[in-house]
């Protein structure tokens, strides 16, 4: 869930040009503002349902900004970069009369809501009946903004259905494709490839086998081009991935409960190998968030 243009701003920034031709002054014409520089992603955790607890550095110890946003019934948070201005802040995506509906902040702080609230996908009203959606966010067209998701999974009847929207509104799924098997549920999503847009991701579970990722660097039907495995074969973990180091390249992660708390196993690139940050942050009660 990266905003990976605005990082690499510096070398995409265009340069007005003046020319003359034949005497003839051409009128100079204004570059389009280049997105705003992102920073790293840094851990944080929202304990009961509205408070928001955020670190700044990858490392264990308390929280460094803390406020409310949302209410304690919430139960779906996200985090993206609504405006482009190369920060990661919160969201809500709440059930409202049968539907998602998204409200979201552009910054980290208590206050109201500044993206005018739209629904987008719906939770299923009879479980394992029909399809339901899980909610995801991504730069799914390089503008360096984030846009809203669902991933459509009917479990065990067929392939997760990925719709995904590139503008913070109510409307059609802009991208509509299915990626991974009829029993998948571990959905990701982040730039693998470093060319400015996120694109979709499973890790697969299986008994007594570490975690294999299928990472695929485009937004529509087909293989990995990425596959590894990373995680441990017997400890409780979910995934988790970010752009730790600020390289325009997603990382990937995992949360490892240890004695009800978070351990953050994380890894710089997109591949197998040792974590290279390694530390203890929140409750294993509270729902895990990214932020900028």
């Amino acid at each position: 869930m990266t905003r990976t243009p605005a990082r690499l701003a510096a070398l995409l920034a265009a340069t007005a040009v003046s020319t003359a031709v034949a005497a003839v002054a051409i009128p100079t014409t204004a570059a389009t503002a280049a997105p705003a520089a992102a920073a790293p992603d840094r851990p944080g955790t929202v304990r009961g349902g509205n408070t928001w607890q955020l670190r700044d550095s990858l490392t264990g110890g308390a929280a460094t900004r803390t406020f409310s946003y949302g209410s304690t019934g919430d139960w779906r948070h996200v985090t993206g970069d609504w405006d482009g201005n190369g920060t990661r802040t919160p969201g809500i995506v709440r059930v409202v009369g049968g539907n998602y509906v998204w409200y979201l902040r552009n910054a980290n702080s208590a206050g109201a809501t500044d993206v005018t609230p739209f629904a987008y996908g719906r939770p299923s009203p009879i479980a394992g009946v029909e399809a339901s959606d899980f909610p995801i966010v991504g730069d799914w067209d390089g503008d360096g903004k984030d846009g809203p998701g669902v991933v459509r999974v009917r479990y065990g009847a067929a392939a997760p259905r990925w719709l995904l929207r590139d503008s913070t509104t109510t409307g059609a799924a802009q991208h509509d494709f299915a990626y991974g098997g009829a029993y998948d549920s571990g959905f990701v999503t982040g730039d693998w490839d470093g060319n400015g847009t996120d694109t979709p991701g499973l890790v697969r579970f299986a008994q007594q086998q570490r975690p294999t990722w299928l990472l695929r660097d485009v937004n529509a039907s087909g293989g990995a081009q990425r596959q590894f495995q990373y995680g441990s074969s017997f400890e409780a973990e979910a995934p988790v991935v970010g752009d730790w180091n600020g390289d325009g390249t997603d990382g990937i992660g995992m949360l490892r409960y240890e004695n009800r708390r978070n351990r953050w196993l994380l890894r710089e690139t997109p591949t197998a190998g040792s974590a290279q940050h390694s530390f203890l942050y929140g409750a294993w009660a509270d729902r895990p968030v990214l932020w900028s």
